[in-house]
């Protein structure tokens, strides 16, 4: 008997929300390289839009995942807000991609872009996606999530999660982190406690209905 929940990726079409080239990788770089592994088809979605030297980073860093599509919403970094326009264009990907999985920052992060995030998905997930077949994800950047409650062995992929973060070099030069996310997911295989488990990312999984009624709490 385990008392980890362990998260099992299918192929089936992923949506990761990053408010900022590199929450992609930070959050969920060994799922999507598990997921890629498949034969799955993912989409990355960026809120924001980065300078051109940032938007280098994350294709190079797409690349070592191998993340089938990236979409742009071009908003503003630090001023992630809810407009029609906005609005209509997310619905328009959920609909043309139909996810079956989608990933988001987690509720407890204080950055306001990544909660920010979460106005824009509540308000769309109910008209855009079939609430029985989608199930959401939190993942973590660099605050852990208090209510996890799926964990993921990348213990296989993580040369390729620190490869594609690596590419972040603007990133890396200011924040570190390749370290960050080292360390987080070395504690999250330590709390597994399965020697075989030498990094882990960490998740909070929910439906749909969930979420939409969950959403503001913390986690």
């Amino acid at each position: 008997m385990s008392l980890i929940p362990w998260y099992r990726p299918t192929a089936q079409s992923l949506l990761v929300v990053a408010p900022h080239p590199d929450d992609e990788v930070i959050g969920c770089g060994g799922l999507l390289a598990a997921h890629a592994r498949l034969g799955g088809e993912s989409t990355v979605l960026y809120l924001t839009c980065a300078e051109q030297r940032r938007r280098q980073e994350a294709i190079a860093a797409r690349s070592h995942l191998a993340v089938t599509r990236a979409v742009e919403l071009n908003l503003r970094e630090g001023q992630v807000e809810l407009t029609e326009q906005c609005m209509e264009n997310v619905r328009r990907l959920l609909r043309e991609i139909q996810p079956r999985t989608i990933m988001l920052p987690s509720t407890g992060d204080p950055h306001p872009d990544h909660r920010s995030a979460h106005t824009i998905f509540s308000e769309l997930l109910s008209a855009a996606v079939d609430e029985a077949e989608t199930e959401i994800l939190f993942y973590e950047t660099f605050t852990p999530i208090c209510q996890a409650n799926a964990w993921l062995d990348i213990t296989s992929t993580a040369q390729q999660k620190w490869a594609a973060l690596a590419c972040y070099r603007s990133q890396q030069e200011r924040y570190r982190i390749v370290e960050a996310a080292q360390h987080l997911n070395a504690f999250r295989a330590i709390t597994t406690m399965r020697k075989h488990v030498h990094y882990a990312e960490a998740f909070r999984r929910l439906t749909v209905p969930e979420y939409r009624h969950g959403f503001g709490r913390p986690m």
